[in-house]
């Protein structure tokens, strides 16, 4: 089949190509027509239309055919995938659903990023379509943490979805390897970040308490995000939903923690009276504090670190910091070897002076 052939074909001739076995253009008034491929597939004969002539020209046409006859190979059925997808739902919109049903989800900020951003191009397609190397595109032009987190989304929300089969296929696509960051504030940076705080507290009070909150509570920052003043009671902090979970969680403050909160108005009943992110704030305190890379998160970390330094156990850090996996505590495990050495001077001393008495 070529350009000639097709320009002088009749309505209802039907032209088969020589060129890739089984693609046929079934020719209509007009000189339009539609693209068709034969093929057989578990003993079942199938001619799924591929597309319309001229719109889909021969060049196309045939790298269609061979993407399909690829899948057959493979045991796959283009014309039931075809058929299936008709009904299908995009995934932009199974995002929706699957955020309609989880209101609380903390990370659906940063997934509808996802979706704006690295999963543009796929957004607006059928599921059903979703190959590998489309989320292998993902993966190249996104950065190693972005890309394991927007496909952590992707399969998640798949498989909530009912679509386990494809997301099993895009599963082939393997994430980054991600090496735990370890992130913690010297003493010098701690005073730092303390004049800092202070230096812009005039400024944006109820960002520098959200900031302050972070270091001496260790909590997340979406927990004192969203915490109503309400829920304080006393000096520990109640939060109904502890992250994905339904298990409520509690914080107790400090006398510092509850002085932070008591120096702030209650605007529309949040705790620090703020419950965003504070970009403009976190921004200038990290200037002036010259913290380089240092993120809020960190805060979290600064605070397991000084609890491990003055010797108290993983498990009791994991308490505190509401870790549900025993294992997402042990990132710290390093850090014990500071406490063990204080333990071990500190009993060295004792035997020091119990012994010098003995002469």
């Amino acid at each position: 089949m070529n350009l000639t052939q097709i320009k002088a074909a009749k309505p209802g001739q039907i032209l088969k190509d020589d060129e890739v076995r089984g693609l046929e253009l079934h020719v209509r008034k007009g000189g339009a027509g539609s693209w068709m491929l034969y093929y057989r597939i578990h003993g079942q004969r199938r001619r799924p239309k591929i597309g319309d002539h001229p719109g889909l020209k021969l060049a196309q046409a045939r790298e269609i055919a061979r993407q399909w006859l690829a899948d057959v190979a493979r045991g796959d059925d283009p014309s039931a995938t075809k058929a299936a997808t008709r009904g299908a739902e995009t995934l932009q919109a199974l995002a929706e659903r699957f955020h309609t049903a989880q209101p609380r989800r903390t990370a659906i900020r940063h997934e509808r990023g996802f979706l704006r951003r690295q999963l543009a191009d796929l957004a607006g397609r059928k599921i059903p379509t979703l190959r590998p190397g489309d989320l292998e595109a993902v993966k190249r032009a996104s950065a190693p943490v972005a890309f394991n987190r927007c496909r952590a989304f992707v399969l998640t929300t798949l498989r909530w979805g009912g679509y386990r089969d494809v997301a099993e296929a895009l599963a082939v696509v393997g994430a980054h390897k991600e090496r735990p960051r370890q992130r913690y504030l010297t003493d010098d940076e701690l005073l730092r970040l303390h004049r800092a705080i202070t230096a812009h507290e005039a400024r944006w009070p109820h960002q520098m308490a959200l900031i302050r909150l972070l270091l001496l509570t260790g909590a997340r920052l979406s927990e004192i995000q969203r915490a109503r003043r309400d829920w304080l009671q006393g000096d520990v902090l109640h939060l109904p939903r502890h992250k994905g979970d339904e298990a409520p969680k509690t914080i107790a403050l400090s006398e510092a923690a509850m002085q932070v909160v008591a120096s702030v108005s209650p605007r529309r009943g949040w705790l620090v009276g703020f419950a965003s992110y504070p970009n403009a704030g976190w921004a200038a305190v990290r200037e002036t504090a010259r913290l380089g890379d240092f993120r809020l998160h960190d805060l979290r970390h600064t605070h397991a670190s000084i609890l491990l330094a003055e010797g108290y156990t993983l498990g009791q850090i994991g308490e505190v910091l509401g870790h549900q996996d025993a294992s997402t505590t042990r990132r710290y495990a390093h850090l014990t070897t500071t406490a063990k050495a204080r333990a071990a001077a500190t009993v060295a001393d004792i035997v020091a002076r119990k012994t010098a008495k003995a002469g």
